[in-house]
């Protein structure tokens, strides 16, 4: 699957994130434990919840309701040092309680009726004055503790899922909603600003449940703060050993049912709009799901949390960790649980989902595109923020690719002023290439997958030290940072995303600031220092792509000179992946395999057709004047095979530098020439050229050419390089301009492959050695113009260098001017 998201920034898509409001817990009394405190410590480092809502603030095992009897009489005290305990532990770590009133004191209990491991009590109170004495006296000294403006911010839920049997003896609506009341009742006593809701219904019976609820608000003319429900999104469990195997519903579903109770609420007007909080959700509701501990559980609830708010005021992940007892003490660390995080303190993938979607909040900014795959968040800074996942119901191998095309407008400063003093005066926006930081965390199941290292390494039970610091190793994001540049006012990215994959990106405006002299790419010989040949002089470069290498072909000036004048023998290769590893691949074709000739290996071109590689250069005859000779390979590295005779012998100065390209028609041109531009059509086997057309002279005119002080009287003098990109054909040359002693390069454009030709401008001014020669090349993405120059040591008019810059067009296909460059970047695959 393919997906295409073009931003321009301006956008504002509706995105609730309420990611970090609220997560949950197991029974309050587990918060005793060090593991619980290591791991929410974990969770609170990574993330940094607001609140932590759990089962089991009245149970035996915090002990805050106790009785005893005096002459007789029973007397109720309170006790709360495991309160405090805990409490202390939670707003150390940053976190605040969601409260949740229940369950039972067993003494306070009407009944029997317990729920899990730990025996819950799960019925009415004996007596619901003295259920509102406990509340009231909870909260008072919790206020007393710890400030009434801190206590009462705190959220206060009546109870946990009553419409289920085993959470309220006999799923009573109307012995719950008596319950609400007097609770109700009790907290706003203490202080009116207590926020508190219910009734915490789970799905199946959540509708009936919900619109009770209501209505029993409206009668009873409740000021009800928030309505509380939680989330689940699979199908019953099958039993099987110590686990339940649950297969994931489609999100839509559970969407649907979500939207339903908004609806319900709405259809009260004094209660529309009020807020809902979805005080638990996860995919599967029981703590013995293999899925909680799986990637595919991180991409699911992607999707979750980007949906959840759009009804929503919060949503509670359920839970933060696996110190959890429901069902009895798990055997091994990756047994299923509801956590973020394992027991051993072992990150799950889906906490790393939470983190990204906290990380899209963290900086100022809005959403700027939001669907079921991915959100963008751009930042007031010029950033962008971006969350992808790639979520499936069903293992089915899909595969996800996305095309990120972002605006990158920025603000820029004018300054103005007299003299030294700059003034700023206003501020416009503009585009500009903004150079980035991307900064990449990938999650899926072979960047990031505990369970697997967990299962390679035997399963088991209790890991030794070794084992658990390599799970924990194996539990890591893939990180990833690069440096990129925009360009022309949009900053493209692609991602291929697994199946149960997830990824985050940061995208920072970062602008290198390097110390004086530090250079590194250079340390990390990702840069390519000009020259790009050291230990020979090179000139006259002509490079041809083919498959994913670039191929540089080059004449060779060689040391010693003869008769004062270039003594040229050889040509050689140079080949790359990177623009900045060069195999060289020696000489591949010289004046011994030409027996015709006999002096001057000048600026050659190649080309493949069918099958072969064709190389053009021109040389000296044994029997006077210059002509183009033709080299024949099965690979573009030679040897080159000389064709026995020259392709174009008019028997003077004018047949060199050869250019040659094939149009989209399938038709080959060969330019070349000096003083004069010429060309010959080609015919199809390369080494042939129509006859009856022959040797064409182009018109010399300063239109096409531009006024100059070569023999023509315009500026093309030599070392042609035709070439076409999009509808535009270029001829970029060796150009002598007026009072000019050396080579500058010049280009002119032109609609069709034969011309006319129209003057284009000056791109790289005069060379230090009198000639330059240029060749221009797509690569991966990137644009190069090769030259030579005299750089090396002891270089001179017969010793040159080739060097190589990389440039882009303007957007009518213009071509600006390219400074000198001291080199090149690595091309990153």
């Amino acid at each position: 699957m393919e997906k295409r998201v073009k931003v321009l920034g301006n956008e504002k898509v509706p995105f609730h994130n309420a990611v970090d409001f609220c997560v949950g817990t197991g029974r309050m009394g587990l918060a005793l434990q060090k593991e619980y405190y290591d791991q929410l410590k974990m969770v609170q480092e990574e993330i940094g919840f607001q609140h932590i809502r759990g089962h089991g603030l009245f149970c035996d095992d915090m002990a805050i309701y106790q009785e005893y009897e005096v002459n007789g009489k029973t007397k109720v005290e309170y006790n709360f040092t495991y309160l405090d305990r805990v409490m202390d532990s939670y707003l150390e770590l940053g976190i605040r309680p969601f409260i949740e009133l229940g369950f039972m004191p067993s003494k306070l209990a009407s009944g029997t009726q317990t729920i899990f491991y730990w025996k819950g009590n799960t019925t009415p109170p004996k007596s619901y004055e003295m259920w509102q004495e406990l509340v009231k006296a909870t909260l008072r000294h919790l206020m007393e503790r710890y400030g009434n403006e801190e206590v009462v911010t705190w959220p206060v839920e009546v109870w946990n899922e009553p419409n289920l049997r085993g959470f309220w003896y006999m799923a009573d609506m109307q012995e719950y909603f008596r319950l609400f009341k007097a609770t109700f009742t009790a907290v706003k006593e203490v202080d009116e600003r207590f926020k508190v809701g219910g009734p915490a219904v789970c799905g199946g019976s959540d509708k009936p449940w919900i619109k009770g609820f209501m209505e029993f608000c409206h009668q009873e003319k409740i000021p009800v703060d928030f309505v509380t429900r939680h989330h689940y999104t699979t199908e019953l469990p099958k039993p099987d050993g110590h686990y339940g195997y649950a297969e994931i519903t489609p999100a839509e579903h559970g969407f649907e049912n979500l939207h339903s109770t908004r609806e319900i609420i709405d259809s009260f007007e004094e209660y529309k709009g009020l807020p809902i909080h979805i005080t638990e959700f996860n995919t599967s509701y029981i703590p013995n799901c293999p899925l909680h501990d799986t990637n595919q559980n991180a991409a699911y609830l992607a999707r979750q949390l980007s949906r959840l708010g759009e009804d929503n005021e919060s949503y509670s992940y359920w839970t933060f960790g696996d110190v959890f007892e429901e069902q009895g003490v798990p055997f091994t660390p990756f047994h299923g649980g509801f956590g973020l995080v394992a027991n051993g303190c072992i990150p799950k993938p889906t906490l790393w989902t939470f983190s990204f979607f906290k990380k899209l909040k963290e900086k100022a900014g809005k959403c700027v595109y939001r669907d079921d795959e991915t959100v963008v968040m751009k930042l007031e800074d010029g950033g962008y923020r971006i969350v992808a996942w790639n979520e499936s119901v069903q293992r089915c191998g899909k595969q996800l690719k996305l095309h990120y095309e972002l605006q990158t407008e920025v603000e820029l400063e004018c300054a103005s002023g007299a003299g030294g003093d700059k003034k700023v005066d206003e501020h416009v926006q503009n585009k500009q290439d903004v150079e980035y930081c991307i900064i990449k965390k990938l999650v899926d199941e072979e960047t990031c997958n505990p369970l697997k290292v967990w299962h390679d390494l035997g399963e088991p039970a209790n890991p030794s030290k070794e084992q658990l610091a390599l799970i924990k190793d194996g539990a890591k994001p893939f990180v990833e940072t690069k440096r990129v540049k925009g360009e022309k006012g949009v900053f493209c990215l692609d991602v291929d995303l697994k199946e149960h994959g997830v990824v985050y990106f940061d995208i920072i405006p970062s602008k290198v600031k390097s110390d004086r002299g530090y250079s590194y790419e250079r340390v990390m010989q990702r840069f390519c220092k000009n020259p790009i040949v050291t230990d020979i002089y090179t000139a006259d470069p002509a490079p041809m792509v083919h498959g994913d290498r670039l191929y540089l072909y080059v004449t060779h000036d060689e040391d010693e000179l003869i008769n004062d004048f270039y003594t040229m023998l050889d040509w050689r290769c140079y080949s790359t992946k990177d623009m900045v590893n060069w195999t060289d691949h020696g000489v591949i074709f010289s004046l011994d395999d030409i027996p015709w000739a006999d002096d001057r290996a000048w600026a050659p071109q190649a080309i493949q057709r069918n099958g072969k590689f064709y190389l053009y250069c021109p040389v000296h005859k044994k029997d006077g004047g210059m002509a183009i000779a033709v080299g024949v390979s099965d690979s573009p590295t030679g040897p080159f095979k000389d064709l026995g005779y020259p392709l174009v012998d008019e028997g003077d100065w004018n047949d060199i530098d050869p250019t040659v390209f094939i149009d989209d028609d399938g038709q080959a041109y060969l330019y070349f020439g000096n003083p004069n531009l010429r060309y010959v059509l080609l015919n199809e086997d390369m080494i042939s050229y129509n006859q009856e057309v022959g040797i064409v002279n182009v018109p010399m005119t300063e239109e096409s050419f531009a006024k100059g002080s070569h023999m023509t009287g315009t500026s093309y003098g030599e070392g042609p390089w035709f070439y076409k990109r999009k509808d535009i054909y270029y001829m970029v040359y060796a150009a002598f301009g007026v009072d000019q002693k050396n080579e500058h390069l010049a280009y002119s454009t032109s609609t069709s492959p034969t011309g006319p030709w129209v003057y284009g401008g000056v791109i790289m001014g005069e060379s230090g050695v009198f000639t330059i020669h240029p060749g221009v090349v797509d690569f991966k993405g990137h644009s190069y113009l090769f030259y030579h120059t005299g750089d090396l040591p002891g270089g001179s008019l017969f010793h040159r260098s080739v060097c190589v810059a990389e440039f882009t067009y303007n957007e009518d296909g213009s071509i600006g001017t390219i400074e000198k460059s001291d080199g090149v970047y690595r091309i990153e695959e």
